[in-house]
């Protein structure tokens, strides 16, 4: 057909209309010019040839211009398409891609003037449409080529890169000189040198030994992350953990608030009878619809109930019903109610033993009891200048066949190779404590704690440890077991649903560094010094250390030292040995080894306590300690889970301090502590420091390529341990530092005394209000570790050395003050040096450094 004088022709969805002249070409030639450049889109092709007569242009090279320049913008369209489809789950099936790929265009699509286009030739779209599959299968395979020797070309770069690095080494190795130890990749990868014209061959070789190099790389990957989601699942706490929740599902009855929501909740009250008073102001007296609470006590029709969700008072007396309606339905009853109850079971599980049916900690009492402990004429003063010195060690050691030690198995070859020694002596945890009635020297008992270490933070570590028996060629040292958990974890995401829970199995460095000062404080109290008080410490760390494995812990004694080998500020100078007459403090050395690895040690002085600038802190607070209950326990690690292994190479986005200090700056996000755990937030004293450019920061790590808030040993995942509220402020001109309040809670006692039933002790006090060295130290370096990172001076900061020096006993329960300073001019040789202390209302309580360095630059 020839198109008559000026007839328009428009393509389907076309708004241009274009005067054509008469000419020779028919349709289906212009259809033929189109395919023979082998495009799809004919129609477009047949306008510009059209167009093209117009002008009295050639056809045939305006079709080729135009097939170029669309072919050029459809091939990243049609690769980008491919691609995602490929990744879709449709793409095996092959009727289902062919239908993606081609086009909705059917013959009567487009018209020319007023006449429809004839019919096509019989075969013509089914011709086109095979093409156009065969075009897509072929970019398809292009694409995979190209991709595949793309690869293979980087893998012989790199390997002949490692070749070339060997035959240097070889080359340079001389009767004289010590030959360099070869990379083990490029020692099993070498290959022969191939003859002229084998260029192909030795790609074919370098790529399959390179793959099978890799795959073997991957497959040990994939078997150590095996290894530890097994010992996570056998570890002896998940054990316990699900038998506590058990008999809490079958002892415990939990209550839903369902009525009240017109009067915004329900009254609570101090006592049984409904004229009793109300509990706190009649604005906080009322449980509000849709909490959870506990029941503990019931007369008829009331209950005593503890809160374990929602809002309003923490404990009191309320009805089941009001006016003969029910105000408080049993949360076994409702399917979705009873999920939510399971959960906060399963918290409540993970509370320690001794605290599950405590309402409240009596903090008047346990000021009184830390004041007879620790006082200058305290037990412990007394204890030591007495001739039962020994009187702790004889009730700490245990017999090694009655010998149980909670959280590890009873088959775990490191303890079990300790029991089977016989000059060591299994210690259990006993703390000296005065009687109420009388206060003699002959009146202290020994009492069964727990602490941080063993016991109050279960789901972070636990030792077990064993005393040289006297005689022995060593008897001054203690060598125990040690077990990290995942509440001891660096990191722990939170804040997206799909993660949370999900942590890195490698131990956070404050809580190793908490059980190196553990293992010499109790060497020094049993062994030389009941009132030892810990002076300094200084730790290295050499390697990640590994949760969910029995590590071995070694402390022994080095040295002696006396009051005047330390300065003024201090600072202990090198210890002297003492002869004939009694040292003030020790020096001992600590090691935690896994098998043969060595992955910290430290070095400890231990000083008798009390020394004049070492004592409790002047005016000792009476503070305010959280109450027990299932915010102890953050939902993160209560469904704490190893993440997915990944296949292939993991690759690291490269650092962004922007990114990084987003996330820092993203309080939103952040986990809310409980009111009763967190640090006071100062609103003054933040919009101060704000208009200033101070901000408030939190911690943060790239979680799947993403910066984002996470979790931490020291950082949400103990909230009734350690709380603190910190800023940023880069406005000092001497360098950027952290500074805000930190307050440690009861989980940071040293000492909970236990009765003979495994609950916490009477009324007249039931833990020391002194904090457990180990969490200050382990709180300091986690701000230490992260302060480097907000100017990007350490992009993925660790620390590799943490040193503390103690001018005061540390209380819990009230709010300190902190600050760290990384000063801008460096001068150390090795990372980063950044400085800390910690005081209260004015009073230095101690002074913290560290060395950090980027991951893997040590």
């Amino acid at each position: 057909m020839t198109p008559n004088t000026n007839t328009k022709i428009r393509h389907a969805g076309d708004t241009d209309q274009v005067a054509c002249k008469p000419s020779t070409l028919t349709i289906w030639q212009l259809f033929g010019a189109a395919f023979a450049h082998h495009h799809h889109h004919h129609l477009r092709l047949l306008c510009t040839a059209l167009e093209a007569m117009v002008r009295g242009e050639n056809a045939y090279e305006a079709v080729k211009e135009e097939d170029k320049r669309l072919h050029d913008a459809e091939t990243a369209e049609r690769r980008q398409r491919i691609l995602e489809f490929r990744a879709g789950p449709d793409f095996k099936n092959q009727e289902q891609m062919r239908a993606h790929a081609q086009t909705n265009l059917k013959p009567g699509d487009f018209v020319i003037g007023q006449y429809r286009s004839p019919a096509p030739p019989p075969d013509f779209f089914h011709a086109w449409r095979k093409h156009h599959d065969k075009e897509v299968e072929m970019n398809r395979e292009a694409y995979l080529s190209a991709k595949e020797a793309r690869e293979a070309e980087e893998k012989r770069k790199q390997l002949e890169s490692e070749q070339k690095q060997l035959e240097l080494r070889k080359s340079a190795s001389s009767p004289g000189q010590l030959a360099l130890p070869a990379p083990a990749a490029a020692s099993q990868l070498a290959l022969p040198a191939p003859a002229d014209g084998d260029a192909d061959q030795r790609a074919v070789q370098t790529t399959s030994a390179h793959s099978s190099a890799e795959a073997e790389m991957e497959a040990q990957a994939r078997e150590q992350a095996e290894q530890v989601a097994t010992a996570f699942r056998e570890d002896p706490r998940c054990r316990e953990i699900a038998f506590l929740q058990d008999r809490l599902a079958n002892q415990v009855v939990v209550w839903e608030v369902t009525g009240g929501g017109a009067q915004g909740g329900i009254l609570v009250r101090e006592g049984v009878s409904l004229q009793s008073l109300l509990v706190c102001s009649p604005e906080r007296s009322r449980l509000l619809q849709g909490s959870l609470v506990r029941e503990f006590d019931r007369k008829g029709e009331r209950i005593f109930y503890k809160l374990l969700e929602g809002r309003g008072p923490q404990h009191g007396w309320i009805s089941l019903k009001i006016k003969n309606v029910e105000v408080l339905t049993n949360a076994a009853e409702e399917p979705c109610v009873a999920e939510r109850a399971k959960s906060l079971l399963r918290r409540l599980a993970m509370v320690p033993s001794p605290f599950q049916n405590l309402l409240r900690v009596p903090v008047a009492p346990c000021v009184r009891l830390t004041q007879s402990i620790h006082g200058r004429r305290g037990c412990l003063a007394r204890l030591a200048k007495s001739k039962k010195a020994d009187a702790w060690l004889q009730h700490a050691a245990m017999s090694a066949g009655l010998a149980v030690f909670p959280g590890f198995s009873p088959g775990d070859p490191v303890l079990a190779s300790l029991l089977a020694d016989s000059s060591l002596t299994p210690l259990r945890r006993v703390f000296p404590r005065p009687r109420r009635a009388d206060d003699d020297i002959e009146y202290i008992d020994f009492v069964e704690v727990i602490d941080p270490v063993n016991g109050l933070l279960p789901d972070s570590m636990r030792v077990a440890y064993f005393l040289r028996t006297p005689g022995a060629d060593d008897c001054d040292s203690l060598v125990g077991a040690v077990r990290f958990g995942a509440h001891s974890t660096q990191s722990m995401a939170h804040t997206d649903p799909q993660d949370e829970g999900q942590f890195t199995p490698f131990v956070h460095g404050g809580a190793m560094a908490s059980v190196l000062y553990d293992a010499a404080l109790w060497l020094a109290r049993l062994s030389r010094y009941p009132n030892a008080v810990l002076k300094k410490i200084s730790c290295q760390f050499s390697k990640s250390c590994p949760a969910f494995q029995t590590l071995r812990v070694e402390a022994k004694v080095s040295a002696c030292v006396e009051a005047a080998d330390f300065s003024v500020e201090g600072v202990c100078r090198e210890p002297t040995q003492v002869v004939g007459e009694e040292p003030d403090g020790v020096v001992i050395k600590v090691s935690l080894k896994s098998e043969n690895v060595l992955i910290a040690t430290a070095e400890v002085v231990m000083v008798s306590f009390p020394l004049p600038d070492i004592r409790l802190p002047a005016d000792l607070p009476q503070g305010s300690l959280a109450p027990p209950s299932v915010d102890w326990v953050p939902r993160a690690l209560a469904c704490a889970r190893l993440p997915a292994h990944k296949e292939g190479r993991v690759r690291v986005p490269p650092w962004d301090k922007d990114g990084y200090m987003k996330a820092a700056r993203d309080i939103q996000r952040t986990q809310a502590l409980p009111v009763t755990c967190a640090a006071v937030e100062e609103t003054t004293k933040e919009a101060d420091l704000k208009a200033r450019g101070i901000h408030r920061i939190e911690r943060a790590n790239m979680l799947d390529g993403v910066y984002r808030n996470d979790l931490c040993f020291t950082a949400g995942l103990a909230p009734a341990a350690i709380s603190h509220v910190h800023y940023f402020d880069k406005t000092n001109a001497g360098g950027i530092r952290f500074e805000g309040t930190l307050r440690f809670g009861p989980q940071a006692s040293e000492a909970c005394f236990l009765d003979g039933e495994g609950n916490l002790a009477g009324e007249d006090g039931c833990m020391s209000m002194v904090a457990h060295f180990g969490l200050p130290l382990a709180a300091m370096d986690d701000f230490l570790a992260h302060l480097p990172r907000c100017n990007g001076t350490e992009k993925s900061s660790v620390t590799w050395r943490l040193d503390m020096q103690v001018r005061s006993l540390i209380p819990i329960g009230t709010e300190l003050q902190f600050r760290c300073v990384c000063p801008r001019e460096q001068t150390g040789a090795v990372g980063t040096k950044v400085e800390g202390t910690i005081e209260f209302e004015g009073q230095l309580l101690a002074t913290v450094g560290a060395v950090i360095t980027s991951s893997g630059a040590v």
